[in-house]
């Protein structure tokens, strides 16, 4: 493998490698980053739909006004790797914690944010998608999986956008240790301030120039001397600005100027991305010069927090959040923006509930809800996608879609939209796979959840489109996030997961059995199904009652064409790492 060191002047130094192994450990470094050479489009036309530190000052105020009104925010996450080590999990503990190791070595790179509110006046949803590049604003270790590189390489993810123009943040603690800081040496500065003396021995002293070693400070020092001269002659008002990069010869300066004109003071400051020395006549100009570098740091730190403002601000205004599969997701958004995971998956759910009450999940709805998962509908996100989108396509009162997109972003939709969309003026391709996108997989997830919620008010007969009423019908998968290749195999954020006993682990039945002959096997009791592999799954009860005829259904059969196991007959029996 060939890969590039690229300096910021845009030197280019080839290196051989050996071939890297499983994961490759990046540095990200203020001045230098590694650059992998198959990544090498430069042309932020690659992601129109992206936000980035280009388009963030512009976009923010859009998107926090967006999410303020809106009725519920999706979100979906890239990132430079998934789990540390596959494997199988019996209990949610276990589940946990293993994904917690994923989610503090590895790092999210692109987060999708999709917010939606339904307008009663125009009776259609009004949608707004965005597709952020994250990237730390500090130094930070952190690894990729070359598995998750290829994948986003292949998923036309724009690594140079990301380097060069990913937004950073800061969490909480970060912010509070900054504000601190900066309100400490305020506080020292008042202090200084009120100590300072007024009489001050104003007899100039020269200062021998010869004594400084090299000819460039020399040649300097005489320059910024006449500068200074001439300011005081000049007896202008305003502060002398030289500007001066070199903090030795800054540092040089402070000494002359005390040395040569007692009457004055200097001081160095920072103009943007320049280094200044400036000349005061009084010391009071001097302090409120500091106070006022001082307040703007304190006025920046909010321009700091970056991303974090999104997701404080959904917080804030307790919006209903969803994700699709979103447990991962999940933890690396509070690993990243908020602090490391705790120990256990019961302090978590705490701490994330406090912060974000209502989570709901499209893939844990689309299989478990009654009036759903009778549908056998796709598993992926993009198929799910494509059924729901179809299947209301047919209704006579279908779905209307308004999508607003963010300033100086171009949005391409897959045609199965065009029917539910309030116009033909976005452009509809399906040539062009945007799924994996941030962005656009936020943006699938919202709408797969605004029809799930009408097909299910629609088979119930009911006229509303008020949240507050999907949320009712939805009561059964609120907090419930849908957990892979775990038993069991959702959790719950909001108390512990105590129906195991509702669980039920089915094998050894023919191979040619599919849901129906399943769901057959224990009607008329309603079960929801989570296939293992073609001869096993996981049937789960909707109460205590379905859990009592299930097991009489199996005991009434002399000969069933399948083993039947309860959950804790499963745990015995099975090793954590099998089948299950």
């Amino acid at each position: 493998m060939l890969v590039s060191w690229v300096t910021p002047k845009g030197h280019i130094s080839p290196i051989k490698c050996k071939p890297l192994s499983k994961y490759v450990k990046y540095i990200v470094l203020n001045k230098y980053f590694l650059k992998l050479s198959h990544f090498n489009a430069t042309s932020s036309s690659r992601s129109p739909n992206c936000t980035s530190r280009l388009t963030w000052k512009s976009h923010l105020q859009v998107l926090l006004h967006k999410i303020r009104e809106s009725d519920f925010v999706t979100f979906d996450v890239e990132y430079t790797g998934l789990h540390v080590k596959d494997e199988r999990f019996i209990g949610v503990s276990k589940c946990y914690q293993a994904h917690s190791v994923g989610a503090k070595t590895f790092m999210p790179c692109q987060l999708g944010l999709t917010s939606a509110k339904f307008n009663p006046d125009t009776n259609a949803w009004e949608i707004t998608p965005s597709s952020i590049y994250i990237y730390p604003s500090q130094d930070r270790n952190f690894q990729v999986s070359t598995t998750a590189l290829n994948f986003l390489r292949d998923n036309n993810f724009d690594f140079n956008q990301w380097v060069n123009h990913g937004i950073g943040h800061l969490t909480p603690m970060q912010e509070n240790e900054k504000k601190n800081s900066i309100l400490s040496r305020i506080n020292e500065l008042e202090q200084l301030k009120q100590n300072s003396t007024k009489s001050v021995d104003k007899t100039p002293t020269s200062f021998d120039l010869s004594s400084i070693p090299d000819e460039k400070d020399r040649v300097v020092a005489v320059a910024v001397i006449k500068q200074v001269e001439e300011w005081i002659q000049n007896d202008d008002p305003k502060p002398l600005e030289i500007s001066m990069d070199s903090a030795f010869q800054r540092l040089l300066m402070h000494t002359i100027i005390g040395h040569e004109f007692p009457t004055v003071f200097s001081h160095s400051i920072k103009r943007e991305d320049q280094r200044m020395l400036c000349v005061y006549r009084s010391q009071d100009e001097v302090y409120r010069e500091q106070m006022n570098g001082l307040q703007l740091e304190l006025d920046n730190l909010a321009e700091q927090v970056g991303i974090r403002t999104l997701l404080d601000c959904i917080a804030e205004c307790n919006k209903i959040v969803v994700g699709h599969n979103c447990f991962y997701d999940i933890l690396h958004i509070y690993q990243y923006f908020y602090g490391d995971l705790p120990e256990s998956i019961d302090e978590f759910k705490r701490i994330w509930i406090k912060k974000f009450a209502q989570t709901f999940d499209t893939k844990y709805i689309s299989e478990c809800h009654p009036t759903l998962s009778s549908l056998q509908l796709p598993s992926t996100l993009k198929g799910l996608f494509e059924y729901m989108c179809a299947v209301e396509s047919s209704q006579k009162d279908k779905t209307k879609l308004q999508i607003n997109t963010l300033p100086n972003t171009k949005w391409i939709y897959p045609v199965c939209m065009r029917g539910l969309m309030d116009t033909v003026c976005h452009s509809v391709d399906d040539l062009e796979d945007k799924s994996h996108d941030a962005g656009y997989d936020s943006l699938m997830t919202c709408i797969i959840f605004i029809l799930q919620s009408n097909y299910i008010l629609r088979e119930q007969n009911s006229q509303t489109t008020k949240l507050s009423s999907i949320g009712d019908t939805m009561s059964l998968a609120l907090n419930r996030i849908r957990l892979v290749k775990t038993q069991p195999n959702m959790i719950y954020l909001n108390g512990s997961e105590t129906d195991t006993v509702r669980h039920f682990y089915m094998c050894n039945f023919p191979s040619n059995w599919k849901k129906w002959e399943i769901m057959k096997a224990f009607s008329p009791v309603w079960i929801s199904i989570h296939w293992i592999n073609e001869t096993s799954c996981w049937i789960v009860a909707r109460n205590d009652e379905d859990v009592r005829n299930i097991s009489l259904i199996y005991k009434m059969q002399k000969n069933p064409p399948y083993s039947l196991l309860t959950y804790e007959e499963y745990s015995q029996s099975v090793k954590p790492n099998g089948d299950g």
